[in-house]
């Protein structure tokens, strides 16, 4: 699968799966999900695309490891995942 494929993906997943699953009162309430959302998109839901495994075994620079991955860090395992 194309890196484009990849992302166009995971930003329909992020939709359906996130964003409008279900009604929110406010934006706010939404963006406060999301990082809850993507903690279990990383180590939780398994994904097809990578023989039914969890994304976060395949990351190897583990939260914790640099300083720099605060926020980010659940991004990078998304974007790990699709190089």
């Amino acid at each position: 699968m194309t890196k484009h494929r990849s992302i166009e993906r995971f930003n329909r997943t992020l939709a359906t799966e996130w964003a409008n699953a279900r009604p929110y009162v406010s934006e706010a309430e939404r963006a406060a999900t999301y990082q809850s959302w993507l903690h279990h998109y990383n180590h939780h839901r398994t994904h097809t695309g990578i023989g039914g495994k969890i994304p976060i075994i395949r990351v190897h620079n583990v939260r914790g490891s640099y300083t720099w991955m605060s926020n980010s860090y659940c991004f990078s395992v998304v974007w790990v995942l699709l190089k």
